[in-house]
């Protein structure tokens, strides 16, 4: 607990929630309101909430709530901590593995999350509309995902390392630096699937099978000139008939 006293100033909380009368029509609004109106019309009150204790995210991941696979690489372990504590804001729509929910598409394999750091850096910055493709499934959310900007570089630096190197990613780590290089894109529209950097694919092996065979094959490749020159002499051998068949019927 923090005595209020103790508190020098107090800013505006920061919704992770987007503004939704852009998203939803009066009538969609006004069915809303009143369904949450009536949430508490027969109901008892609930029980009043149980004495807050310090979040110790040790015990979160010993009870099976956070992974329990950390990353390998050697990446500062108080980055990781930091980052694992940030998760804790996306864990209720991506899910705490990382899996996916209806809310959102899974973080673990996926090739953004792997790939272009810049990519996953806009997300944060500015939010993400979809549709978006994550391992060959689209996937796609009425408000889309809110721009996470009134976080620090370093936390955001901190749980973007800690996605790319859990659930079985392995990517390198991003700097509080690169998130300061992309501080401009904050208070821009939600980005969409079509402004990222496309993630590395592995291009196709080249072939190279022996060619099978065929019948053909002894044949030499057709002159373009020698196709001219007997162009040319059927034209002169036509020529020579007609002046012929000419002379004979005189």
């Amino acid at each position: 607990r923090v005595n209020r006293s103790v508190i020098a100033a107090v800013t505006p909380p920061a919704s992770p929630m987007p503004p939704m009368g852009g998203l939803l029509t009066p009538g969609e609004l006004r069915d809303l309101v009143a369904w949450l109106a009536s949430l508490d019309q027969g109901g008892e009150n609930p029980p009043p909430a149980a004495a807050p204790t310090p979040f110790d995210p040790a015990t979160s991941r010993s009870a099976g709530v956070l992974p329990t696979s950390l990353p390998t690489s050697a990446i500062d372990p108080a980055t990781l901590k930091t980052g694992q504590q940030q998760f804790i804001i996306c864990g209720p729509c991506h899910g705490q593995r990382g899996e996916g929910t209806a809310t959102a598409p899974p973080l673990a394999g996926s090739e953004w999350v792997n790939g272009p750091a810049e990519n996953l850096i806009r997300i944060q910055l500015r939010g993400l509309q979809g549709p978006i493709k994550v391992k060959g499934q689209e996937h796609n959310f009425p408000a889309g995902m809110a721009a996470l900007a009134y976080q620090t570089d370093d936390q955001i630096a901190a749980v973007l390392t800690y996605v790319r190197n859990s659930f079985g990613n392995s990517a390198p780590p991003i700097t509080p630096a690169a998130v300061a290089a992309l501080r401009g894109e904050v208070g821009k529209p939600q980005i969409a699937a079509a402004e990222f950097t496309p993630p590395l694919t592995t291009a196709p092996a080249e072939d190279t099978a022996t060619p099978t065979p065929g019948k053909y094959d002894h044949l030499t490749p057709e002159s373009h000139s020698s196709k001219w020159i007997a162009i040319a002499v059927g034209i002169f051998v036509l020529g020579t008939l007609a002046q012929a068949f000419r002379f004979i019927r005189k």
